[in-house]
């Protein structure tokens, strides 16, 4: 699963298969729910992204490349799940 330039709120849920999100350039204040039970997820977030991210992963690794905070009151959120799967933020 695709979705590229991504201005507003976004939620994916699959069951299998990986999943590539990028965000827009001005996509600063996005928030997104991305979750997988099986499969990779990989994000792309604008330098001037300000969120805050939550991952998890049961049997994978995350990295966090773009070195989210994780957590920031009232900011937009990244909220990333997936059961068997890697998870990369950069």
């Amino acid at each position: 699963m695709r979705a590229r330039d991504i201005v507003g709120s976004l939620s994916l849920t699959s069951s299998s298969g990986d999943q590539r999100v990028t965000l827009a350039p001005t996509s600063s204040g996005t928030s997104l729910t991305l979750q997988s039970t099986s499969g990779d997820i990989d994000v792309t977030v604008p330098r001037s992204f300000r969120g805050s991210l939550h991952a998890t992963t049961r049997s994978g690794d995350i990295r966090n490349v773009a070195r989210l905070p994780t957590a920031l009151d009232g900011a937009p959120s990244l909220d990333v799940a997936t059961s068997s799967g890697d998870i990369t933020i950069h």
